[in-house]
């Protein structure tokens, strides 16, 4: 009998029923004990008398509960009132992907992308020994973050095979044999005509043969198909029929079915339904990477036309009727005297031929030249300009720390950020011009009218100036309604009068504001990740969860025209914390972006000869280690979030919330705890101005405490002290360049000052013992380690000698001893060492080498607490920093 509402089974009231399948009901229902809503799924009493159902629902259970995965819905609970088993999942709102399919099918850009996800939720799957055997569109929800995989009740371990690479985990027992009938979530109609799962099952499956990795992968191709056509890979009017479509015929063309889906995507569909498992793709991984290719565009059959029908038989007729169009219209441009036609075109823009990583860019107006900067393989930072027409980039002397250049009007000029002021240069080279004070720039425009725009703090209005220099003028006021702290990264239009900008807020989204030189005070018109950015003539461009969006704006009335269309460029997201341009555009139809690195990454351990070793982590797309104090565990993360790796098995577990962004995770306090910053805003409501710090369970118990409950400023967690009574922190405030500071455990408002003065001091690391705080400073001009007493200091001195890495985020280690200090030298190649003394005044000996570092790995490595050897991730393949250049990027837009 279905449970009514108010029914508690445990700490959990029944609120309402959801559905139901072959594996039990599911209702929604509300956790009386943290007050937040789950999806409880529930094994009818009549068929709990039945061991192997019991037998299948507790392996759902354990299954579900070793996979931690974005994409594959958590389970929190288990229990058992009564005679009635249940779970507790998360309840993921949204539709199913069934449902959404009954309405239309799915434009290709987010069958790409959806199916890159569930891809990704079953490599995850598959990598822990476990095969799902029931992939269907009913088994798939669409919610706000994406793709989450539902319903493993089918699921079994893996059988070995051979040479296939396809066995179950290291030392994973068989599980109980059960039975291999399909779930069927409806059952025959009078016609005899079956639906449920046997139009997803695999020839082998039909065949009575066990399931394997693969057989997940022929039913993903199904749903792929299914996505993309709207219509089924397989059907039949009885059971008997659809069994010997699936063993005999192949499904229709997807070219015939879908007109406008990529080429590539049917042939990785063929693959995934090739009636042979050794025919098909041999992993779920294999499958999700090559769907990413296709979504980049980077080969003409795998490039996403614009999706313009609403059923397939519409986009039939919608397809043949382009065709004869476009034959009207080559007829009439091969006329005499007619223009051509302007053509889409992808290259890229290679760095200077030296290591190094490029910065921040920026398109001049011409769309002739791009200036962008470069740091060396020291870390310096100088501008380079590239001309479109000249086969090398050449850098601009006397630009060393140059960040977030804009260009003036006529392509001439270029200005930039350095040393605490905005300067400008000619774009040939020559002397350069201190304009203004800038102590912490963020971003600049430059307008017709003579007058430069610019943001010259983290926080406060923009200013403006005369292109010559001099003193700046407030130039925008904040909306009160918005709680605004923080304008910039302005961009004029090409009336040298509007502009937009970013507009970040406390505890709000970050906006596009549209403003005037005449008006200071503007109105918001569009959400963004990041800065926007204005070109084709007036057209904003902006990014929200990582995809472009670009939409015409109306100059005279300063509004927007139309709904926004996205565009095809896979970007690479970084500056997530400045909010900074990740794209710039020319008013003539140029777009330049950093492309996405989307390649995998292994864990590798390296020791103190150069050796590397490889660890169980292998595949994956992690970075940023962060050893736990015993060595066995590290904190990574990926574009999904921060998880917690056990380095022996693999295992993992999600630390980050399942809503909101985690950032700079760190160990501590204690073992089984870890420190973050945290943005309750998922990233389509970037609330950069606003942040928590927070503890939470190493094991993925959520958060557990508060370190700070607000921040309101950009502020990075670079150690705890053992105790647990201090966390040290970098936080930049206005007018400053990065302080450190320390917060006490137990005052959750309050920072205190450590060190903040003009110099930036970062990365303070504490010694185990408390008593020391070790911490970057270019106090005398040149970044250097130093060392001095904690919480108070009293007598700095320095450690190193020929510089280190500067960075916010941790790149100091202690040995767990505390008598040796570890530091990335500032090529980021070479790990450092120097023994430090005991007792109340340390003696410091001199830095030595201690470890050579791979030549490419992602983020920072991390150093274990014994100080004889160190973890990096380190990239499959090899990848260029390049810009990615788009000429005529608006051919490419999709709505």
């Amino acid at each position: 009998m279905p449970l009514t509402s108010g029914t508690r089974l445990g700490p959990y009231e029944v609120l309402a029923p959801l559905g139901a399948g072959g594996m039990g009901e599911v209702y929604r229902a509300r956790d009386t004990r943290l007050g937040r809503e789950i999806a409880l799924k529930v094994l009818p009493q009549q068929l709990s008398s039945s061991p192997e159902l019991r037998a299948r629902f507790e392996l759902e259970a354990r299954t579900v509960s070793s996979l931690h995965h974005p994409h594959i819905c958590v389970l929190h609970d288990v229990g058992r009132e009564g005679d009635t088993d249940y779970l507790v999942m998360e309840l993921v709102e949204g539709e199913s992907l069934a449902q959404r399919l009954a309405r239309d099918p799915l434009p290709a850009p987010d069958v790409l992308r959806l199916g890159a996800q569930i891809a990704d939720a079953l490599d995850r799957a598959h990598r822990a020994g476990v095969v799902h055997r029931d992939l269907k569109p009913g088994n798939v929800m669409l919610s706000k973050s994406g793709a989450k995989l539902m319903d493993f009740g089918l699921a079994r371990r893996a059988p070995a095979k051979v040479g296939s690479g396809l066995a179950g985990s290291p030392g994973a027992s068989p599980m109980t044999a059960t039975t291999q009938s399909p779930t069927v979530t409806q059952p025959l109609t009078a016609e005899g005509s079956i639906v449920g799962t046997f139009q997803y099952m695999s020839p082998e499956q039909l065949e009575g043969k066990e399931a394997d990795p693969r057989s997940d992968l022929w039913a993903l191709g199904c749903v792929l198909y299914e996505m993309a056509t709207g219509a089924r890979a397989f059907d039949g009017r009885t059971q008997a029929s659809l069994i010997s479509t699936i063993m005999r015929d192949q499904p229709r063309s997807m070219t015939e079915m879908a007109p406008l889906s990529p080429p590539a995507l049917e042939r990785l569909v063929k693959q995934c339904l090739a009636k042979d498992p050794d025919d098909r793709w041999q992993s779920a991984g294999d499958v999700r990477r090559e769907l990413e290719w296709i979504a980049t565009g980077d080969s003409p059959a795998g490039r996403v036309p614009t999706p313009v029908g609403r059923r397939a038989r519409r986009a039939r007729i919608v397809a043949w009727t382009a065709a004869t169009l476009a034959a009207a219209v080559i007829g009439w441009m091969s006329a005499p005297n007619r223009a051509p036609a302007r053509a889409l075109v992808r290259s890229d823009l290679l760095p200077p031929n030296q290591a190094g990583v490029i910065g921040s860019f920026a398109l001049s107006p011409a769309g002739d030249a791009i200036a962008f900067t470069f740091s060396d393989s020291v870390g310096t930072s100088r501008l380079w300009v590239r001309a479109l027409d000249e086969p090398a980039a050449r850098v601009l002397e006397h630009t060393e720390n140059a960040t977030f250049p804009f260009w003036s009007p006529d392509s001439r000029q270029i200005g930039f950020f350095a040393d605490g002021k905005v300067r400008r240069i000619s774009a040939v080279g020559g002397p350069v011009q201190a304009l203004a004070d800038a102590p912490v720039g963020r971003g600049g425009a430059w307008s017709s009218r003579r007058v430069i725009l610019f943001a010259p703090d983290a926080r406060g209005p923009l200013v403006q100036i005369p292109e010559t220099g001099g003193t700046p003028q407030v130039a925008t006021t904040f909306d009160s309604t918005y709680n605004t702290g923080s304008h910039r990264f302005p961009y004029f239009l090409a009336d040298g009068r509007h502009f937009v900008c970013l507009a970040v807020a406390d505890g709000e989204p970050t906006r596009v504001v549209i403003a005037t030189l005449d008006e200071p005070r503007g109105r918001w018109i569009a959400e963004s990740d990041r800065a926007p950015v204005v070109g084709d003539g007036d057209r904003l461009l902006t990014v929200r969860d990582g995809v472009i969006f670009t939409q015409d704006l109306d100059a005279r009335s300063g509004k927007p025209r139309g709904e926004p269309i996205s565009l095809p460029e896979p970007i690479e997201l970084f500056q997530r914390v400045t909010g900074a341009p990740v794209l710039t555009a020319s008013r003539f139809g140029a777009l330049v972006y950093v492309p996405a690195d989307l390649r995998s990454t292994d864990a590798v351990w390296i020791d103190s000869g150069g050796h590397a070793f490889a660890s169980p982590i292998t595949g994956e797309r992690f970075r940023d280690p962060i050893l736990s104090p015993d060595g066995r565990r590290a904190i990574v993360n990926n574009p999904q979030g921060h998880y917690v790796l056990d380095l022996a098995t693999g295992a993992r577990a999600r630390v980050s919330p399942e809503t909101g962004e985690t950032m700079w995770a760190i160990w501590g306090p204690g073992e089984n705890e870890i420190t973050s910053n945290y943005d309750r805003s998922s990233a389509r409501h970037h609330t950069m101005g606003s942040l928590e710090t927070i503890r939470l369970g190493a094991n993925g118990e959520g958060i557990v405490g508060h370190w700070l409950r607000r921040h309101p400023y950009f502020l990075v967690s670079t150690g705890v002290t053992k105790d647990g009574k201090y966390l040290v922190v970098n936080e930049q405030t206005p007018g400053a360049q990065y302080d450190i500071a320390y917060v006490v455990a137990g005052d959750s408002t309050r920072i205190q000052p450590y060190l903040r003065r003009r110099a930036s001091d970062v990365s303070g690391t504490p010694s185990p013992d408390g008593r020391w705080l070790a911490y970057g400073s270019d106090v005398d001009g040149t970044p250097e380690l130093y060392l001095d007493s904690f919480p108070i200091p009293r007598h700095a001195r320095r450690v190193s000698s020929a510089g280190v890495k500067f960075d916010p985020q941790p790149i100091v280690w202690w040995r767990a001893d505390g008598r040796a200090l570890y530091f990335l030298a500032p090529n980021s190649r070479t790990m450092m060492t120097c023994d430090i003394g005991a007792g109340p005044d340390p003696t410091i000996g001199a830095p030595r080498v201690a470890f050579q570092l791979p030549s490419e790995y992602l983020g920072s490595p991390s150093m274990s607490a014994d100080g004889r050897r160190c973890l990096a991730f380190v990239p499959r393949g090899t990848r260029v920093s390049t810009l990615r250049l788009v000429e005529n990027w608006a051919l490419t837009a999709s709505r």
